[in-house]
């Protein structure tokens, strides 16, 4: 065992993982676009780009996992790395 002196020894992580198909990319996603304000909040309904998708955080999960989905999906993936690429740059 190594310490480890560089990384501060309190840090905590809050991750979904599920029996059946581990770690939940899809529900990371969601944290990484509401906290970028790619999909909006409003109430219990979530919104991308004034198109209203699913009422509640596990139906909007189950929304984006449906293959149908996928073009919106990607399109949220693509905001979020965008501006992730953007803070990298500044």
């Amino acid at each position: 065992m190594v310490k480890n002196k560089v990384v501060h020894s309190l840090s905590s992580t809050y991750l979904n993982i599920f029996f059946d198909h581990s770690l939940d990319y899809v529900s990371e996603i969601i944290g990484l676009a509401l906290e970028k304000n790619a999909i909006i909040k409003k109430g219990s309904w979530f919104y991308f780009r004034e198109i209203k998708i699913d009422q509640g955080k596990e139906g909007l999960n189950f929304f984006l996992k449906d293959k149908k989905n996928l073009e919106i999906f990607n399109k949220i993936e693509i905001l979020i790395t965008k501006e992730k690429e953007q803070n990298q740059i500044k």
